[in-house]
This record gives structure tokens, sequence and C-alpha cells, in this order.
């Protein structure tokens, strides 16, 4: 899981961390911690994708990539569309 890439979204779409934290319902330390450790519950890792504006898979990419090489899984049964 990537969750380091919530810090460079945040920074990219100009939604500063406590804002986004007030947004999901934690702390912005809950947040940082969850960052730094690399772990998060997979309700908050959905809110913080829907303020960001992107599809939770992309926390995943690193994981899909090599679940699709390992498996020869077509890479569009990854693919993931917003309503």
């Amino acid at each position: 899981m990537r969750l380091l890439i919530i810090k460079e979204l945040s920074v990219k779409k100009k939604i500063p961390i406590s804002k986004m934290a007030e947004q999901v319902g934690l702390t912005e330390q809950n947040i940082h911690r969850s960052i730094r450790n690399n772990k998060i519950d997979a309700e908050v890792l959905g809110k913080i994708a829907k303020v960001l504006g992107v599809s939770v898979t992309i926390f995943y990419e690193d994981i899909v990539a090599e679940t699709n090489s390992d498996m020869n899984i077509p890479e569009y049964m990854f693919k993931y569309t917003s309503e």
C-alpha cells in the first residue's frame, strides 16, 4: 500500500491534511500517523480517496501491478471508474 501518496495528492490538489482530516472524521495527527505507519482502516481510506477525488485503487497500484504480472490478469480488470 502507498499511503505516502496522500501527502503528495493533498499538495497537488491544494487540500490541507487538516481539512481532509476534518472531512473524514480524524485528527490531522492520526492521518500523519497512518501515512507514516503505512496502515489505515479501509473505510477511512475510502473517505480520503473521495476527498482527494481519486479511486481508492491508487493506493494499491504496486500490489495490482505485482498481482497482474504474477497471474497474467488483464489490466482492464483492475480499473475503477467512479460513478
